[in-house]
């Protein structure tokens, strides 16, 4: 390694940890002073002034974008404000743009054009997969958390009281959602409102049908707990053909995924070992229409392997 390459590297850590250290600090006085806000506003009231940086966070927090921002931030369990995951996709795009100054020196719009896209991406699909997989770690548990609501119920208690009980008793997360509902129907939400919220925020066929069953019963009455008894044993049996649907599918599913890796594979390997085969399928337009071809009837099995070995039950 040259004198120069170190120096280089050398200055892109310094300046990232730099950058990490200021980020971390201005999210830590942005809290604190949002704090110190709050409590200001409870002891002087509403008329009390707000910091520009606080001013502008909260514009943003109640704009269209912010609420559904903020939405995905509650169905990915994440305890953070949009402007505060704003304030981070900021922060990326600098340490993109800084990286791209010190060692690619590329165009600087088509850069930060590209960072952009990469930042909110990457935002979308890491919030999304969170709020999947916490969407399905509940719905796999939504057995156990109506047969919890039934004993409770059989037991005397209300449904507000039995969505408590099974708030402490459950695992996470239905432990943390029931927990949140219940807050919500103690703090005055009616059930036909904070019910359906739920539902909402995990939409699942199963969830669904849990909630208009309580909400019918409580509407036009009836044995509450032998119908929660009788859908909790239902969905626990669906769940275990699931299973065992996945368990006998895996090797086709896996067989679908060697239909798009080993041709790439195999294309790397003889450009790896032969590194003049292979250049006329990647300048010649001939070989892009090979390719085009190819690539077309990889994604088509694919697709097609994954919709056969797809059981609904």
């Amino acid at each position: 390694m040259t004198p120069m390459m170190a120096f280089l590297i050398t200055l892109a850590l310094s300046g990232i940890l730099i950058g990490l250290a200021i980020g971390a600090h201005l999210v830590s006085w942005l809290e604190r002073r949002e704090i110190g806000g709050r409590a200001q506003a409870l002891v002087a009231g509403p008329g009390q002034a707000r910091s520009f940086l606080q001013d502008l966070g909260a514009r943003f927090d109640e704009s269209a974008q912010g609420q559904r921002l903020a939405r995905m931030l509650e169905a990915a369990d994440l305890s953070m404000r949009p402007h505060e995951v704003v304030a981070l996709q900021v922060f990326a795009i600098f340490v993109m743009l800084y990286l791209n100054v010190l060692f690619i020196r590329l165009d600087f719009f088509l850069v930060f054009s590209l960072a952009v896209f990469l930042v909110r991406f990457a935002t979308g699909r890491y919030l999304a997969h969170r709020a999947r997989q916490r969407a399905i770690r509940f719905a796999e548990q939504l057995p156990e958390m109506m047969d919890a609501l039934a004993r409770s119920l059989g037991a005397g208690q209300t449904i507000i009281q039995a969505i408590g009980d099974a708030s402490t008793r459950l695992p996470q997360p239905a432990a943390g959602i029931l927990r949140r509902v219940y807050q919500q129907l103690m703090l005055g939400y009616p059930l036909e409102e904070a019910l359906p919220r739920l539902a909402r925020l995990f939409p699942s066929p199963d969830l669904e049908l849990m909630v208009t069953v309580i909400l019918v019963q409580q509407r036009a009455g009836g044995n509450l707990v032998q119908v929660l008894q009788r859908l909790a044993l239902t969905l626990a049996e669906r769940r275990s053909m699931q299973r065992e649907i996945r368990a006998l599918t895996e090797e086709p599913r896996f067989s679908a995924l060697l239909v798009i890796a080993l041709p790439l594979a195999f294309l790397l390997l003889f450009r790896t070992m032969m590194p003049g085969v292979l250049d006329a399928l990647i300048t010649h337009p001939m070989g892009w229409f090979i390719l085009g071809i190819s690539l077309t009837l990889q994604l088509g099995g694919f697709f097609l392997i994954r919709r056969i070995t797809r059981v609904e039950v």
